[in-house]
């Protein structure tokens, strides 16, 4: 996980501002970064030049969410009561490619190896598109043409700040999903040549639109898989003590 956003997950209200790594298992105070030797300095240079230091700058932070505030600018395509969806083609505050490239950076590197450590981490399988996707992160050719990637905002300001590695979320016969989340912004990647053409529709990379979306659910929905993990993970009396009232105030 790059460093700016480990950064963004410090709480200064609290003594201890350290993030804390919550997963089914385990729930500890960290600061250490899941590191693995899988990247070249040329490639980290490149990871970063590409999308890292800009994420970085427009993630969710306590009372402030750049992307969001770009996004609202945008005309709107869809307008109900649960989704919003922005047409963010041409708006020079939202690098669409910058997005893209960290997003199947994050996938591919969760492909590449397996980065558990102190705590289990999901690895997903990309499969035969893992090369040609490696392949686009080295500049040396184009994104595939069966990759979508959805980017939904969590909410225009979301209760909780947290990320949620990259895990698969769907399998099927003629397409896969993959879900990550950085805080206040989900990532979908669907990889196949039969992903249904209205999820291609809503494609950030390759839309006419490069459409955004803002759906308050995910926001409730991350929480309430935080507190059930919360509940179910060993944790010392000393952590239980100190966050109980804090996780409460923040997620209700």
């Amino acid at each position: 996980m790059p460093a700016g956003i480990l950064r963004s997950l410090f709480e200064r209200s609290l003594d201890n501002p350290e993030p804390v790594l919550v997963s089914s298992r385990i729930i500890i105070n960290t600061t250490k970064p899941i590191v693995k030797d899988l990247l070249c300095a040329e490639c980290e240079e490149l990871f970063n030049k590409g999308g890292e230091a800009w994420i970085s700058q427009i993630i969710a932070r306590r009372g402030s969410f750049p992307l969001a505030r770009a996004v609202q600018s945008c005309p709107r395509v869809v307008d109900d009561a649960n989704l919003v969806v922005y047409s963010c083609k041409g708006n020079p505050e939202i690098e669409i490619e910058k997005l893209t490239y960290f997003a199947l950076s994050m996938f591919w590197r969760s492909s590449a190896v397996d980065w558990s450590s102190i705590a289990p981490v999901p690895r997903i399988v990309l499969g035969e598109r893992e090369e040609p996707v490696r392949q686009f992160l080295r500049r040396d050719a184009p994104l595939p043409s069966d990759i979508v990637l959805i980017v939904t905002l969590w909410t225009h300001e979301p209760s909780n700040l947290q990320v949620v590695l990259p895990a698969e979320s769907r399998q099927v016969a003629s397409f896969n999903a993959f879900t990550m989340s950085i805080p206040g912004i989900q990532f979908v990647l669907f990889t196949g040549a039969d992903v249904p053409a209205d999820v291609r529709a809503q494609c950030v990379c390759s839309s006419d639109d490069q459409a955004i979306a803002v759906a308050n659910a995910i926001d409730t929905v991350l929480t309430g898989k935080m507190q059930a993990n919360f509940q179910a993970a060993h944790r010392t009396p000393k952590i239980a003590a100190k966050y109980r009232d804090y996780l409460r105030g923040r997620l209700g």
